[in-house]
């Protein structure tokens, strides 16, 4: 599989695109599965290697339950697909870190070109 990806018109490579950012950033493949990540993505996460998030679906990196009351499952799914229709959604969000402690997110996913269906 190429993880090459498309962002506006330029092609990029996931590792070099995403490691430049300061903020958490996972690409994730059209089974919402993760393929790719920063740096700033294992601090957050409290990982050491990338190994470690790759084929993870985001919903494994949440507590069981969100603070609306919807499992982490149901909105995680929820808001991919609303990101898929409708290209880009931002919401707020709790993850979990690698020692179960809560972190309060506000996550903006956006579909790239040719990523998907």
């Amino acid at each position: 599989m190429d993880d090459t990806q498309y962002h506006g018109r330029q092609k990029v490579s996931p590792d070099k695109h995403y490691n430049q950012r300061e903020t958490a950033a996972l690409l994730l493949n059209e089974h919402w599965q993760i393929i790719a990540c920063n740096e700033a993505s294992l601090r957050l996460f409290g990982f050491v290697s990338s190994s470690q998030l790759v084929n993870r679906h985001p919903a494994q990196l949440s507590p069981p339950q969100q603070p609306c009351g919807n499992t982490s499952l149901q909105k995680s799914i929820k808001m991919l697909e609303l990101t898929r229709e409708q290209g880009e959604n931002t919401f707020e969000w709790v993850h979990i870190n690698q020692q179960g402690e809560p972190l309060s997110s506000y996550v903006q996913l956006t579909r790239l070109n040719g990523a998907g269906p």
